[in-house]
């Protein structure tokens, strides 16, 4: 993953948004469900989501994809966020704050952390979609959430045409849940700042990632340890996760689930994510997922 400067996300890209008609979606949702988008267009700054509010037409807003359901066509601009930009914006002997554009993919953001030699986000291994879904769902896996690690984000106001901050407090987290669920047609997410502790400890309360940490002799495991071992976890349980799931593997996997053959931890990822509902294309309105 390239450093970029991506400071609070402005000025990243300054080419006019592009236009298409048409255009097939079957490659930019991970059930690879066949639609149309009657508007297609990639986001590459807040410019181009100025365009695309002064289009006047009906927004969805796409990610990674791996938190909707697209049911049919959609008569509307389909905005793919593809903002991209790592960065660490300021460090202190405690912490480090790190900055990524909405369109990087999740996992990328956590293996670039650990690369630079920081913990915090290893527990949340794996999990598909975008950085920009992330405080969406506040994502959460053994024993850690995002809220544990976030600082701020900086999300373009659809009403106002305005960038606007918000803190922790702001995003008014809970379980699987923000503001940004409940003003899901109105914002969208174009950075997140990151707080990771420079003092790492693991977070190890679940049994599973315990044992598997146990059984690959990780006695005293390093971040770089514990995310493998997630990893592992995950790929056994939902082999899926790192290709495009099919229609009959998804349906086993929740049969398994419902007849007690799979029972997910709190806060595991089970299907798409760590998302708890999947979303049909209206519900995914300005959600960048």
């Amino acid at each position: 993953m390239r450093a970029l400067p991506v400071g609070k996300a402005r000025g990243l890209y300054n080419r006019p948004m592009q236009l298409r008609q048409n255009v097939d979606l079957t490659a930019f949702n991970t059930f690879g469900l066949s639609a149309r988008a009657a508007w297609y267009a990639e986001v590459h700054g807040p410019d181009d989501l100025q365009a695309a509010r002064a289009s006047g037409h009906a927004l969805v807003v796409l990610g990674g994809g791996s938190n909707i359901v697209l049911a049919g066509d959609l008569d509307a601009l389909v905005l793919r966020m593809l903002t991209k930009g790592v960065q660490v914006e300021r460090e202190t002997s405690s912490h480090v704050w790190v900055r990524a554009a909405a369109g990087e993919v999740w996992n990328d953001l956590v293996q670039w952390t650990l690369a630079q030699g920081l913990g915090g986000l290893e527990n949340l291994s794996l999990i598909p979609g975008t950085v920009g879904a992330a405080p969406v769902q506040n994502i959460g896996a053994y024993g850690v959430e995002l809220e544990n690690v976030f600082e701020s984000l900086e999300a373009f106001d659809l009403d106002t045409g305005a960038m606007r901050s918000f803190n922790h407090a702001d995003c008014r987290f809970a379980y699987r849940d923000s503001v940004f669920k409940h003003e899901a047609r109105r914002y969208v997410i174009v950075s997140v700042c990151l707080r990771l502790a420079r003092d790492w400890r693991p977070v190890l309360g679940y049994r599973e990632l315990a044992d598997e940490l146990q059984a690959r002799g990780q006695h005293a495991p390093t971040p770089h340890a514990v995310s493998d071992a997630v990893i592992a976890i995950r790929t056994r349980k939902l082999p899926f996760i790192r290709s495009r799931p099919s229609a009959p593997l998804l349906w086993s996997t929740l049969a398994a689930v419902l007849c007690g053959l799979y029972v997910p931890e709190e806060g595991e990822l089970l299907i798409d994510g760590e998302r708890t509902v999947l979303h049909s294309p209206r519900d995914g309105l300005a959600r960048g997922i």
